[in-house]
């Protein structure tokens, strides 16, 4: 079973997000993923995210929003 399976998410999801978003968009590494789970605000718990995404124009964050709707994913900006 894999980290992102633990996470609830599905095994499809890493799939469907590089269908639509450029090579390296796609973060699932899971020492990156966690150098994002926290800003510099101290007085927030820091998250688990399963995995991370770097969209750079409007219709890869389309891509991002529809396909996280679709496997029931919340979102994290």
């Amino acid at each position: 079973m894999t980290e992102l399976q633990r996470e609830g998410a599905s095994a499809g999801l890493l799939d469907d997000l590089r269908a639509g978003l450029p090579a390296g968009a796609v973060v699932d590494d899971p020492e990156v993923v966690a150098s994002y789970a926290h800003d510099m605000a101290s007085f927030c718990a820091a998250g688990r995210a399963a995995v991370v995404v770097l969209p750079r124009t409007v219709e890869e964050v389309q891509h991002v929003m529809r396909t996280a709707t679709a496997h029931r994913v919340p979102v994290v900006p």
